[in-house]
Order: C-alpha cells, then sequence, then structure tokens
C-alpha cells in the first residue's frame, strides 16, 4: 500500500505546505492525494501494520487535516502505549494544530499514552484557544 502511496501521492511536497485549519475547499488539486494517502493511513492502522509508523508519522504532519486526524488515529492502533518516543512527540506537535478536530484527537492520544511532559502543551493551548478550553481541561483532569 505504501509503494502505491509513494508512486500517487507527493507526501515530502505535501509535508512541507502549511497545515491547513480547514477541510480542503472544492476544486483543490490536493484533494485526491489526499483521499489516497487518508486511506492508506487508515488502512495501515486497522491492519496493524507498524512496520510503516514512519509514514503514519509523516502523516500527522500533512497538508489536509483530514490526513492529520487518520495519522493520530493510526497511531492509536499502531503504538498504543507510546512506546517509541516520536509518536509521543508528533502528539504533541499535533496538540498545537490549526484545526480544533485534530487538537481533540492528539490530546486524546496524549492521554492514551499518559504523557505527563504534554502538560505545560495541554494547558498553553487551554489557554490560549478558547474554544478548546473545556475539551483540554478535561483531558489535564484525567491525565494528572
Amino acid at each position: 500500500m505504501f509503494q502505491l502511496l509513494a508512486r500517487t501521492v507527493e507526501i515530502d511536497r505535501r509535508r512541507h505546505l502549511p497545515k491547513r485549519g480547514e477541510t480542503l475547499p472544492q476544486g483543490e488539486p490536493n484533494i485526491p492525494g489526499s483521499i489516497v494517502y487518508a486511506a492508506v493511513i487508515h488502512a495501515c492502522g486497522q491492519i496493524g501494520d507498524s512496520s510503516v509508523i514512519k509514514g503514519v508519522w509523516d502523516a500527522t504532519k500533512d497538508i489536509d487535516p483530514y490526513v492529520r486526524t487518520q495519522g493520530l488515529e493510526a497511531l492509536k492502533l499502531l503504538d498504543p502505549l507510546g512506546e517509541q518516543s516520536q509518536s509521543k512527540a508528533m502528539a504533541r506537535e499535533a496538540l498545537y494544530d490549526p484545526r480544533a478536530s485534530v487538537v481533540r484527537t492528539a490530546s486524546a492520544l496524549v492521554l492514551q499514552y499518559k504523557d505527563f511532559e504534554a502538560v505545560p502543551i495541554l494547558r498553553y493551548v487551554a489557554d490560549t484557544r478558547p474554544d478548546l478550553a473545556y475539551p483540554l481541561q478535561e483531558t489535564l483532569k484525567q491525565l494528572t
């Protein structure tokens, strides 16, 4: 599946584009790539193919919030305990995401990992993004 992905989607280029806060608008040329990318990442998570975890980490940095969410959801399955430090780092980084739904998914992953190092980030984001204050405060209560 990842070979198909590498042949059809310019992953490296997409990773260097700024993260979008909104879903890609109709007619956006990156939409077909997002569909393939998200489907492959989702399938890898469901199959449990941890050999592609680096590719899943890359997905958490994509331009499209849907792909980023699929990356975080796949991490929940591929590295459920956060044994790989890079998985925890990706979850922490996603707490700063411009898309609120991605931040909520990341906070659930931080909680799943029992990642106490994410507490200052959770506090900061809760203080600076009023729309996320309640769910992040709930995560903090459960984590601390």
